[in-house]
């Protein structure tokens, strides 16, 4: 997936006016965002940036969160979808914490 967005910054992102509200770029928030906390999660994170990118929003600095956002585990996910590096883990059950370890080592 990050090689579909990092083709969209090449060949159509210079195609276009610039128009960035947010630093880093929605593109490189939603690479961010991947590498750390995987395929779902990640573009669940860089859809809703997506979102927000419009005149009603100021934009400014927003850098990929430390935490998942509280709506994730309101909507059910926190439980499902970790940090892919398994730092930050979000609150679980302690099967969560016991997969992200086996991963570790």
């Amino acid at each position: 997936m990050i090689w579909c967005i990092k083709g969209y910054q090449t060949v159509l992102s210079p195609c276009l006016p610039r128009a960035c509200r947010f630093w880093p770029s929605c593109s490189e928030y939603t690479i961010g965002a991947v590498r750390a906390y995987g395929l779902a999660a990640g573009m669940l994170l860089g859809m809703w940036r997506i979102l927000r990118c419009n005149p009603w929003n100021a934009g400014g600095v927003d850098p990929v969160p430390e935490r998942l956002p509280a709506w994730f585990a309101r909507a059910g996910l926190a439980g499902r979808l970790e940090r892919a590096d398994g730092a930050c883990r979000p609150q679980g059950s302690g099967a969560n914490l016991q997969t992200a370890d086996r991963r570790r080592g």
